[in-house]
């Protein structure tokens, strides 16, 4: 679906991860051209598909705010072991940034 910012962003699958940015960068994490990465997690009813579900608010985010969104899928929410969700979140993070800083 597309939303009223769509045209201003882009989407790109890193890591596991979808990540939102501006058009305009060339390189995510390449000098000031943005504020932050915002590490975002959809919730225990949706946190698989966080980029399906809250699209239209990230790429609001993104376009008014120049700041990069790295939408996570969580699966491991669902259940009693906030480790293994709190460990699976870091790690598609982490390697969403390694790979956005590689040249």
């Amino acid at each position: 679906r597309k939303g009223k910012w769509s045209d201003e962003v882009q989407w790109m699958k890193v890591g596991g991860s979808d990540i939102c940015l501006p058009k305009d960068l060339t390189k995510p994490l390449d000098g000031p051209r943005f504020f932050a990465v915002v590490h975002f997690i959809g919730g225990v009813f949706v946190g698989s598909i966080p980029k399906v579900a809250y699209q239209p608010f990230l790429e609001a985010l993104v376009a008014k705010s120049r700041v990069v969104v790295v939408a996570t899928p969580c699966s491991g929410l669902s259940g009693m072991d906030h480790y293994k969700a709190a460990y699976e979140a870091a790690f598609k993070f982490k390697t969403a940034c390694d790979l956005l800083k590689v040249d």
